[in-house]
């Protein structure tokens, strides 16, 4: 019988193993290769000399705090105290679509709220400048936090999942459209189209340009 040291570290491998190589280096090893490296770049200047390698140490730091964070979710999933469900009946007809829009609806707003927090004086420095070290931002970025962000960020993903009825397909699928965004994010390409920069849209969902 498993002890609950060991259940807690087998979750925890699991979440570590799914974030860092489905969540963190495919993605970011993706972007880079086929898009960061081609010409026509927003930013034709070069990342600085360890800078790749500064975001990657960063970024897995980050993947180990999200890690953390999952098996804790995970426990309390067990015990009862999320909103995650299992049943497709349980709510009305398209709410799990639904869902995922809420998930990026909120999830964009705890950014921008708490981004703009960690741009005060009291807070740069301790949890936001390690990322704006990046004045050429690559795909290997992609979760180059500082401990303080990294928490930040996935404590508005676990409020989510404490508090709003999600299905584990609409999670994930809300992970995978933000892992997508945030890695394009960083590319240094306008993945838009000209018509959406110039749309009323792109004035409540921004692009890398807009």
């Amino acid at each position: 019988m498993m002890t609950i040291v060991g259940e807690l570290l087998f979750q925890f491998g699991i979440f570590l193993a799914i974030i860092l190589v489905g969540g963190y280096l495919l993605p970011a090893a993706q972007f880079y290769f086929q898009f960061f490296r081609r010409q026509g770049r927003i930013q034709a200047a070069d990342p600085r000399p360890g800078q790749i390698a500064r975001e990657v140490r960063l970024s897995i730091q980050s993947v180990v705090i999200f890690a953390l964070g999952s098996t804790i979710l995970m426990q309390m999933y067990q015990a009862g105290m999320t909103a995650i469900y299992w049943d497709r009946e349980a709510y009305f007809p398209g709410y799990g679509i639904l869902s995922v829009f809420l998930c990026l609806v909120i999830h964009d707003t705890w950014f921008y709220w708490s981004h703009r927090a960690m741009h005060l004086a009291i807070l740069f420095k301790y949890a936001h400048a390690g990322h704006h070290k990046s004045v050429t931002p690559t795909p290997w970025a992609l979760f180059a936090f500082q401990p303080a962000e990294a928490v930040i960020q996935f404590v508005g993903i676990g409020l989510m999942v404490v508090f709003l009825p999600l299905h584990p397909l609409a999670l994930l699928a809300f992970l995978a459209i933000d892992t997508f965004i945030n890695t394009a994010g960083h590319c240094g390409y306008e993945f838009a189209p000209k018509w959406y920069l110039h749309s009323r849209v792109c004035s409540i969902f921004s692009t890398v340009t807009s």
